[in-house]
């Protein structure tokens, strides 16, 4: 008889788990020892200040096509944006309390004027059509075509 203990089909997910944890250990530990060494240092050092390096070309390019397409800047807006809260800050300091605005509730927008709008609504009496005016029927029209042919 088989040995109940040993699974008749191998466990591929945990031989999988196995060696991947091997391979991960090796890099570490392969990874550790490069960076404890002084040219693993300097090729950082390097490669640092080779990024900071284009990271300012491309800020002074970016500035650049700014001037030429006559943008500002983001700090030009940051100025503009603290002039003008300068500029706001001392129009409401000159205001008096009165003129300033209020977070008093304004009055419904119509177009009656306040006192009015707030007046109980009255019905109004239909307007009689005006004596003078006859009705347009079919005979007036008749007679105007009659009058225009002759």
């Amino acid at each position: 008889m088989a040995n109940p203990t040993l699974p008749k089909i191998p466990d591929l997910m945990q031989w999988w788990r196995t060696a991947f944890d091997q391979l991960e250990n090796s890099v570490n530990t392969l990874g550790a020892r490069r960076m404890e060494s002084e040219e693993f240092s300097q090729v950082l050092n390097q490669f640092s200040q080779v990024s900071l390096g284009m990271q300012h070309a491309y800020s002074q390019v970016l500035a650049r096509t700014q001037k030429r397409l006559d943008m500002p800047s983001r700090t030009e807006f940051a100025a503009l944006a603290a002039a003008v809260q300068r500029l706001e800050d001392k129009i409401d300091m000159l205001l008096p309390a009165a003129a300033r605005p209020s977070s008093a509730p304004r009055p419904a927008r119509t177009r009656r004027p306040p006192e009015e709008a707030h007046a109980a609504v009255t019905p109004v009496a239909p307007v009689a059509p005006v004596a003078s005016v006859a009705p347009v029927t079919e005979l007036a029209v008749a007679r105007k075509r009659k009058g225009a042919r002759a």
